[in-house]
Order: structure tokens, then sequence, then C-alpha cells
């Protein structure tokens, strides 16, 4: 396979994103959109059942341990899939041997934590696991009979950010969980680090709205948060004024 050139990925990778075929063109060429791309049927519609994604119906049988990220894109997949398999398994080994660990990582990157974890320009402390001994030791325990001790480890781990500090926790989400709702405020004029946008426990009322254009050309940069596969680490995103961003956090 033919190499890139240094420094001419970027470029090419740039010029191929802002040429993207539209969704329609996708749909005539394809003869239908990628499951990703469809807001056409309900997530409950049968369509999606020849796809074989997992249905709320859907019982198991098995063991499994669930690894994933905060910011991952499928973290609320993960925890999903981990609360189903509890509640629909069809045995108590099953049900008894449940694991979840969610680091703070991006996508695929929970192993490669160091102790200065960080994700675009965000430090998290030391986010480091064991992982590939909890992993050979799940596969002894689980396929050679070992035992090992594995499946004494908790049945939640997650990493607090902010804290920076790892904890444990019987279910998700803990017991004890207050679940608070925060809403964005504005009197028009979020846009960028330089706005006056506000996040409060304070439901919003008559406000102002806040606008912004839209032009995929010049696509705002991103420094991380739940994506995936993108490669993109530089910019400086909080000055673009497409971008809103409560400021003030009361």
């Amino acid at each position: 396979m033919a190499s890139v050139p240094a420094g001419r990925w970027s470029t090419t990778g740039y010029a191929l994103f802002i040429t993207r075929p539209r969704i329609l063109s996708i749909r005539g060429l394809i003869g239908m959109l990628p499951p990703a791309m469809s807001d056409s049927h309900a997530p409950s519609d049968s369509w999606w059942d020849h796809f074989g994604y997992v249905k709320p119906s859907d019982h198991f049988n098995v063991p499994a341990l669930q690894v994933n990220s905060w910011y991952d894109i499928a973290i609320g997949d993960t925890v999903r899939m981990y609360n189903q398999m509890r509640t629909n398994s069809d045995s108590n080994l099953a049900r008894d041997n449940q694991f979840l660990i969610v680091s703070p990582t991006s996508h695929c990157l929970s192993e490669l934590a160091t102790d200065h974890t960080k994700v675009g320009e965000l430090d998290l402390g030391d986010a480091q696991l064991p992982y590939y001994t909890i992993y050979l030791r799940w596969f002894d325990h689980w396929l050679k009979g070992e035992d090992n001790g594995v499946t004494s480890m908790p049945k939640v781990q997650f990493y607090t950010m902010g804290k920076n500090e790892w904890r444990s926790a019987d279910q998700w989400p803990p017991e004890g969980t207050r679940f608070t709702k925060y809403y964005l405020h504005s009197d028009g004029h979020s846009n960028s680090r330089f706005g006056t946008g506000i996040l409060t426990i304070a439901e919003p009322g008559d406000e102002a709205s806040d606008r912004y254009t839209y032009d995929p050309s010049t696509p705002v940069p991103t420094l991380g948060g739940p994506l995936c596969c993108t490669g993109t680490r530089d910019g400086a995103w909080s000055m673009f004024s497409p971008v809103l961003i409560p400021t003030q956090f009361l």
C-alpha cells in the first residue's frame, strides 16, 4: 500500500470531509441509508430487527465484563446492556456475574490511560487499571475453570471525573444517586466562551434565543468529547461563534 506523504493526510482528509456526499446522495447510491444515518424509523420499530440489534425483550445466560469510557460515543449503550443483562438473565450464574468498568478516556483507549490521562487538553489524573491482568484472569476463570478470585472484584468500577478517582458500586446508577436537572439560560449572546450564557438548576423562563450560522465547509474543531475515530485533537473550538457555551455555572 502506498504511503501518505508527511503532512498530506490532514489536508486530504479535510477535503474529503467537506466534499462528502449528502445523505440523499447516499440513499440514491446504495438504495438505503446506513443505520446510523436513518431517522425514518422509531427505535421501537420492528424495521430494526433485521440488523440483529439487542431488543429490550432479549434474554441472556452468560457472564459478561463490559468496559467502556465516559468520552466514548457508546457509553450509554454499554450501561444499558449491563443493566439489561442483569435484569434479563436466565440464571443466577449469569445474573450474579455481570461486571462494568468505565474509564474517563475516549473511544477504545481505556487500556492506554496513564498517570496523567488526558482527553483533549483536560488532565484527568491517574486513571490506570490493570486491564490486561483483569482480562486474562477473566478468561482463565471462565474458559479454564481457574479459581482466581476475578469474580470478587466490584460489580461496577467507575472513574469519577473532577474528583479524579476510581470508585466502586454494586449497581448502576450507584445506590443513593440523586439526579439533578440543569438548564441553559441565555440573553441571546452565548456564542463562544466570550458569551454570556449560564447553566443553573432554575427552570428557564421567557428568554432570548441564540443564533449561529452553520457552515459544513468550516466545521468547528474539537478537543475531545463523546467522539470516535476522528483523530481530531487541536483547535481553539471555544472561540468559534457556532459554539454555544455557558460560561457561568450557578
